[in-house]
């Protein structure tokens, strides 16, 4: 299935009046009880909801600053009071921050949303994963997905229990899914649901290799030298050693050691394979040639 492509459980339909108009879901049920818990609204649909996001953004010019919900309502073609209905789900998930005024602050993950949105909108809810890894609703759900994957159907009783929403509240609760779902936290199959194989929490920012360390002349090639080598490119994940001893007969006794980290390896072409040897052939011959010529 194509990035694009990823299903989403689809929000309840309006429901038509007497006179053929379609008429809004309630939000919150007269007959049920609030939820604890802050959940999406039903009046505005999941996907409007992503979209509203990136309204929030835009009117804060991409920057972490306060706005407020009738500059949102103009680039979003929204009346501020349906905007309001996320409002709380929004700050309680950590998608917004509060500011003075009744004003809003886009997160950090929201801005890196719309950027990413620009150039891949199938996968840019993604970035959104570093705020929903500390929701409520994922914690409820991940460490139960890590021992076995369960059905739709029992996540989404174990979140209204956890909410203490009552059964009306039900699509609100599938929306949390949804929104779990676009960031890559969980993945569904049919009825049942997992959690990601290599979801954004579980991925660790690389640690920072340190540039290859300039070698005693005596037993190591500088990185120059080995740089020069491989057509003027220096992996920074990767190093070459080597170590001659001349030994009394007048032979030549060699070690070679080369490191190349297999994460950056693994989308490596034939040909750089084949030209990362081809450098250390002729660091080695060229350094033998010196220890000759130093020799004699």
């Amino acid at each position: 299935m194509a990035e694009s492509e990823i299903p989403i459980a689809p929000m309840p339909s309006p429901e038509a009046n007497t006179n053929g108009a379609a008429t809004p879901v309630e939000l919150r049920p007269t007959t049920a009880k609030r939820p604890k818990k802050p959940l999406p609204t039903n009046r505005i649909a999941f996907l409007k909801q992503l979209d509203l996001l990136r309204a929030f953004d835009a009117a804060a010019g991409g920057l972490s600053k306060p706005v407020s919900l009738a500059d949102v309502a103009k680039i979003a073609k929204i009346s501020p009071p349906t905007i309001s209905l996320n409002n709380s789900f929004f700050v309680d998930a950590g998608l917004l921050n509060k500011a003075d005024g009744g004003r809003l602050i886009p997160s950090v993950a929201v801005h890196e949303f719309v950027m990413a949105y620009q150039w891949a909108p199938a996968t840019a809810a993604q970035k959104l994963a570093p705020a929903l890894t500390q929701s409520w609703f994922f914690k409820t759900l991940e460490s139960r997905l890590r021992y076995q994957p369960m059905q739709e159907h029992e996540a989404q009783v174990l979140l209204a229990t956890t909410a203490e929403a009552s059964k009306e509240y039900g699509p609100q609760i599938l929306v949390l899914l949804n929104y779990l779902q676009v960031a890559g936290l969980i993945e569904r199959d049919g009825a049942t649901i997992k959690l990601a194989r290599r979801h954004p929490a579980d991925v660790e920012a690389p640690a920072e290799t340190p540039a290859l360390q300039q070698l005693e002349p005596e037993n190591e090639i500088a990185p120059e030298t080995a740089g020069s080598t491989r057509a003027g490119r220096t992996s920074q994940a990767s190093s070459v050693a080597s170590g001659f001893t001349q030994q009394p007969e007048g032979a030549l006794t060699f070690h070679v050691s080369v490191r190349v980290e297999m994460s950056e390896m693994k989308d490596w072409r034939p040909e750089r394979i084949a030209a990362l040897f081809a450098g250390v052939a002729q660091v080695l011959a060229a350094k033998a040639d010196i220890e000759r010529d130093a020799a004699t």
